[in-house]
């Protein structure tokens, strides 16, 4: 009897170890998982000659407001400003073409100041292609007392009206003088006799010049009105799109794909309109200058509009009467916030993944002759509004799955292009954003850009964001209907955030004060100084660098040449004290605060080859941050190999230059950087992943532990 409850209470024992065993067993399985999906890897296959033509698809996308999945997920949009994004109220995308312009042609009344312009009988039988025509009034009375006739075309969205987002349109301007031709949202309760509400863009005929801003109640002061800097003349020859960015965040404007002015209220406190609005445009005289001053031998004079776009978003829970708007938002939160030790995993990287696969509508191609990088990119053209390019994953995924997605752009030997990037799923649109929002200053040309876009930015354009919606590509497509030339990619990625640099172990080039033993920099010309005691970091000494063009920072590797395989990248500590006066273009002194950024940093940092004279493409500081670097304040910046031009096999580099472009104005002066630390470092080791042979002991402890039980059951029964 003793044996026999010896033998019960061993069976007990191993029973509680079998449980426990099969528990760890399935948190591994899990964790595995989680690793698996988590986990990105470079592939390291390259090709030297790809011929994309086998790739060529001409693809129906159509647009789609459903979910691919109806699966729940509690995952988050973000926040701006400390409030969340929520799904916008009302319409979320509207598209008319030229066409159906014509249907949105009205008369224009004094009532609506500051249109003081008026026509009681539209003169429809001119509408061609949505042309808008100004003329002299044979009778005043017809024209409210005005010598000389406005039209104008609203688009109300029937009784609704837009909430926030962004609106685009394609438009001629009109170009004789002393004209104007406006692009407007107006906030729809002021367009029945009362003041108006407004956000505009407006463009002086034959003067080159486009002033933006906004009225509230028909009152704006010099807070709210703005005048960019002056504009090619091509503007007025052809169609150009036209695009405004409205949220309760900020104002943007653009102007053939270039950014002219972006509004930042948060000092000022001054009211703006709010939706739901109506989408107009004006032509109209200048009032300022008065009818007179219009010749008559010039009228009628005319603009055209056609193609007009309309994307909610990104909207927040934000109940603010007054809006608060702060500056865009740069990557300054990727670069210093969202560090992780995970790879980025590629889809092209001078080859396309293995999982991945191109389809396009025009022509594509591998080359790496036109504004190289690091071998291959991709060459494409958008001519016209068919013209699309997609990355399509041979498996659909989760769009939270990844934190960012990130490229690299180059607007060619043209820029200003204007570009939508979509996520797709099978043929349709899941959700679509602006890449102009995420380049500041618009895309120009022979320039590249790393852009970055949160993932969660798709999810909050969704009709119902926290159901898991599954995508299977991303795609560009042009804003509106025109010729943009060639636009160039590379190194298209998913990421979790810039990868963590390891703080030991690492090569010092410059550190407290002192450039390491080695390390000469008697090539350098200009006004800096090594040993700066004017910003000091950590009560030690900088580098002080006076940023105009006849300055230049070379540091050369006097023990010789760095291996990219020694390290993974490069470490800068800085901080960009600007010139108000250069950042404001010339509105603001020294002492006065910004609130409207024209001018970014222009520096550049430049590897250089073996020999220490020749360098590897430069790299865009601004362009590196989207667009505009972060000013006052100290901050890290950690640069991989891959860019700066050099991640390829038996790279290897004599220094570096820190440099302005080669066409800056010797005159201009940038303002000043400080920098407290340079070196070259190692990225944190990723988690190590559990081997096979760890699955394999615990199943052959399982079969023991089994076996053992059954042995001794079987005794059991003939005791």
């Amino acid at each position: 009897m003793k044996i026999k409850k010896f033998y019960n209470f061993l069976i007990l024992i191993l029973l509680i170890l079998l449980i426990i065993d099969f528990g760890n067993c399935l948190k591994d399985e899990s964790s595995d998982s989680e690793i698996s999906v988590k986990r990105t890897k470079k592939p390291t296959s390259r090709s030297s000659n790809n011929d994309s033509g086998s790739m060529i698809d001409d693809v129906a996308i159509r647009e789609s407001t459903k979910s691919s999945s109806e699966s729940g997920s509690d995952s988050s949009l973000g926040e701006i400003d400390g409030h969340k994004i929520i799904k916008c109220n009302g319409t979320q995308e509207l598209s008319y073409d030229a066409g159906d312009m014509k249907s949105f042609y009205k008369e224009s009344t004094p009532s609506v100041d500051p249109y003081t312009c008026g026509l009681t009988i539209p003169s429809r039988n001119s509408l061609k292609d949505a042309l808008l025509s100004i003329d002299k009034c044979e009778d005043e009375d017809s024209c409210n007392n005005h010598k000389i006739s406005c039209t104008e075309i609203e688009i109300t969205n029937g009784d609704e009206g837009f909430t926030y987002g962004t609106f685009s349109v394609m438009l001629k301007p009109g170009n004789v003088p002393n004209t104007i031709t406006k692009v407007s949202l107006v906030q729809k309760e002021g367009s029945n006799g009362q003041m108006v509400s407004d956000v505009y863009i407006a463009i002086y005929g034959n003067q080159t010049e486009i002033r933006y801003g906004y009225h509230y109640d028909g009152y704006e002061n010099a807070n709210t009105k703005f005048k960019s800097s002056r504009v090619s003349n091509q503007l007025f020859q052809s169609f150009t799109n036209v695009t405004i960015k409205y949220t309760k965040e900020h104002l943007t404007f653009y102007a053939a794909g270039q950014t002219i002015g972006h509004v930042a209220s948060m000092w000022n406190k001054e009211k703006v309109a709010t939706p739901p609005v109506y989408f107009r445009v004006t032509y109209l005289q200048n009032s300022e200058v008065g009818s007179n001053a219009i010749k008559t031998s010039l009228l009628p004079a005319s603009a055209y509009v056609r193609d007009f776009n309309f994307v909610a978003g990104p909207c927040t829970d934000s109940d603010d009467e007054v809006t608060n708007w702060g500056s865009p938002k740069t990557y300054l939160d990727y670069y210093t916030s969202n560090c992780t030790v995970y790879r980025p995993l590629f889809i092209f990287n001078n080859t396309i993944h293995p999982d991945w696969d191109i389809k396009s509508i025009g022509n594509h191609r591998f080359q790496s002759t036109q504004f190289p990088r690091i071998g291959d990119n991709i060459e494409f053209g958008f001519n016209s509004a068919k013209n699309t390019i997609r990355f399509v994953s041979t498996k659909p995924f989760p769009i939270y799955r990844h934190k960012y997605f990130i490229f690299w752009i180059n607007g060619g030997d043209r820029g200003g292009q204007n570009l939508w990037i979509a996520a797709t799923h099978k043929n349709h649109i899941v959700a679509k954003l602006n890449v102009n929002d995420y380049v500041i200053g618009g895309i120009q040309k022979n320039q590249w850009y790393k852009v970055i876009i949160g993932m969660k930015k798709f999810q909050a354009q969704q009709t119902n964001p926290k159901k898991t919606v599954f995508i299977d590509g991303l795609m560009f497509q042009p804003t509106y209907d025109g010729f943009m030339d060639m636009t160039y990619f590379d190194d298209l990625m998913f990421s979790n955030g810039s990868i963590c640099m390891e703080k030991g172990n690492s090569l010092s080039i410059y550190s407290k004060g002192n450039f390491s033993e080695g390390m000469e920099y008697d090539k350098s010309i200009g006004n800096y100084d090594t040993r700066s005691t004017v910003n000091q970091y950590e009560k030690k000494n900088t580098i002080e660098y006076q940023i105009v063009k006849k300055t230049v920072l070379q540091v050369n590797f006097m023990n010789g040449s760095l291996s990219i395989t020694e390290y993974d990248g490069l470490q800068f500590t800085v901080q960009y004290i600007p010139n108000n006066g250069y950042i404001s273009g010339g509105t603001a002194t020294e002492n006065q605060k910004v609130e409207n950024v024209v001018n970014s940093l222009r520096l550049q940092l430049c590897l250089m080859q073996e020999d220490g004279i020749a360098t590897y493409p430069c790299l865009s500081l601004s362009s590196y941050v989207g667009g505009r670097f972060p000013a006052n304040r100290w901050f890290t910046l950690n640069i991989p190999w891959n860019d700066l031009s050099v991640d390829f096999e038996g790279a290897t580099f004599g220094g570096f230059i820190i440099k302005s472009p080669d066409d800056m104005d010797p005159d201009v002066y940038q303002g000043k950087l400080y920098i407290s630390q340079i070196s070259a470092t190692h990225y944190k080791p990723p988690p190590v992943e559990r081997l096979a042979t760890e699955n394999f002991s615990f199943k052959l402890s399982w079969n023991f532990n089994l076996t053992l039980l059954s042995i001794i059951s079987i005794v059991l029964l003939f005791i």
